[in-house]
């Protein structure tokens, strides 16, 4: 589910529901309360309960906010039109390098709210909240956030971490629970790594348009994620790719857990690499669809699943090579549009047909299939 911002309007609106509250505070933190600007670097001494508002506002570049093992707790609020509605700690569009950790964040709808470049986040434990992480504006801006070894859970409405802008890192996170997808993104040249998703209600990654920023977004790259259970409210797929260019998906590993979701989805994208991923018990182990073309789905394992890899009708210039999909219950490969190409799959013990693959696509060779319920290779293709 999509939240959208302004930033320059996120700014004003958390101003104004500041007022005269708001307060400098020392290094020591002892004159930390509710709506307090922070504008030297300051490590908590005590939680911090905010039962209405916001928890803390960021009011100065370079400076970092030590949460010291301690917890700043809020009250999910409504959500006005036009505002992100109340956040545990509120970093400004004008505020740059500001650094926030050590601590946990609860109840607020945004656990923490970002509008500046170069952020750094980590050792945040996010609960409860209806975003966890919110990273506001366009699809160039803010740049070089980091968001490191946290901790999200139980988002109540939106994302884990919804997050706009370029040169972001999104690494070593834990996701679990939550009504919306655990990363949704749209920007350029981000990476998503190493993070861990368990049970997650909807996708676990998913890169895509907002209503006001359509894409193409360029260069993303997601590698070496863990997902184990997602789409647990509503099928969707453990990583999407929509309105992608130049997207990299390497080496992630997902077992559904028999959902009816799908592994890997590409869609509306131009030049996706799909190469490297382990995938298991899924609806389709990767899905090419639509308008996607120049898509690579390359030394994939898929098993266990309903199709290993599938490509609907409509996709141009896909190609599959080295996969490798068994015991999956009904076709290892199956290829609707005429425009792909195949290279050495293998593909065995999969209960319909081993490679399916509609008239007109294009074998390279080396391709093989044995053990399969219905049939090996279609007449097209020499297996």
């Amino acid at each position: 589910m999509i939240n959208t911002r302004s930033g320059r309007a996120v700014a004003a609106a958390l101003m104004a529901a500041a007022g005269t509250a708001l307060v400098a505070v020392s290094p020591a933190g002892a004159n930390v309360a509710c709506g307090s600007v922070i504008t030297k670097s300051t490590t908590l001494t005590s939680d911090l309960h905010c039962p209405a508002g916001d928890g803390l506002h960021i009011g100065a570049s370079g400076v970092t906010l030590n949460l010291g093992g301690h917890t700043i707790s809020g009250t999910i609020a409504p959500d006005a039109p036009g505002t992100p509605g109340n956040q545990g700690v509120a970093i400004g569009f004008n505020r740059a390098n500001v650094t926030v950790r050590n601590g946990t964040v609860r109840g607020f709808n945004v656990g923490i709210g970002v509008q500046g470049s170069g952020a750094f986040l980590s050792g945040i434990t996010v609960e409860r909240t209806a975003m966890g992480i919110g990273v506001f504006g366009t699809d160039t801006s803010p740049t070089n956030v980091r968001i490191i070894g946290n901790d999200i859970t139980g988002t109540t409405r939106f994302s884990g971490i919804q997050m706009a802008g370029s040169g972001h890192q999104v690494s070593f996170n834990t996701f679990s629970g939550g009504e919306g997808s655990s990363i949704f993104f749209f920007g350029h040249n981000n990476v998503i790594s190493s993070n861990t998703f368990n049970g997650v209600g909807r996708s676990a990654i998913a890169l895509g348009p907002t209503p006001s920023t359509f894409g193409p977004f360029s260069g993303n790259q997601v590698l070496s994620n863990r997902v184990d259970g997602f789409a647990s409210l509503s099928p969707s797929s453990a990583i999407s790719i929509i309105n992608g260019s130049d997207t990299l998906v390497r080496s992630n590993t997902i077992d559904g857990g028999g959902t009816s979701g799908a592994g890997v989805t590409v869609n509306a994208s131009t030049g996706t690499t799909v190469n490297g991923n382990r995938v298991s018990m899924v609806n389709q182990g990767v899905l090419v669809r639509t308008t996607a073309s120049g898509t690579v789905v390359s030394a994939n394992r898929v098993q266990d699943s309903q199709f290993g890899v599938f490509v609907e009708s409509g996709p141009t210039a896909t190609r599959l090579e080295d996969n490798v999909t068994s015991l999956n219950s009904f076709d290892g490969i199956r290829v609707s549009s005429s425009s792909t190409s195949l290279r050495r799959n293998i593909a065995y013990s999969n209960g319909q047909w081993g490679i399916f693959a509609t008239a007109g696509a294009t074998d390279l060779g080396g391709n093989r299939a044995f053990g399969n319920g219905f049939g090996q290779c279609t007449a097209n293709v020499a297996c």
